[in-house]
C-alpha cells in the first residue's frame, strides 16, 4: 500500500510540475498543442506495440519485483497520537 501511495504522490507532483511548465511554454511556442498530442499518440503507439510483442507485462513484473526486493519507496510514518492530548 505504501508503494502505491508513494507512486501516486510522485505522479501527482510530476503532473503538476509538467502542467505548469507546459502552460508557461505554450504561449511562446507556436503549435505546442500539436506537438504535445503527437508525443502522446506516439507513446500510446509504442505501448501498444510493446504489449502486442508480449514485452510489457514481463517488464512491469520485473520492475515490481525489483522495487519489492529493495523495500521500495516508503512514506514517513505518522506520529503516534498516544501522547498528551491524543
Amino acid at each position: 500500500l505504501s508503494i502505491t501511495l508513494a507512486m501516486a504522490a510522485a505522479f501527482m507532483w510530476l503532473a503538476s510540475w509538467a502542467s505548469s511548465g507546459y502552460l508557461a511554454v505554450r504561449d511562446s511556442i507556436a503549435g505546442m498543442d500539436h506537438i504535445l498530442w503527437s508525443l502522446v499518440l506516439f507513446i500510446i503507439a509504442v505501448l501498444i506495440s510493446v504489449m502486442k510483442a508480449g514485452r510489457l507485462l514481463p517488464f512491469v513484473a520485473a520492475c515490481t519485483r525489483r522495487l519489492l526486493a529493495h523495500g521500495g519507496p516508503t512514506l514517513p510514518q505518522a506520529a503516534d497520537s498516544s501522547g498528551p492530548g491524543g
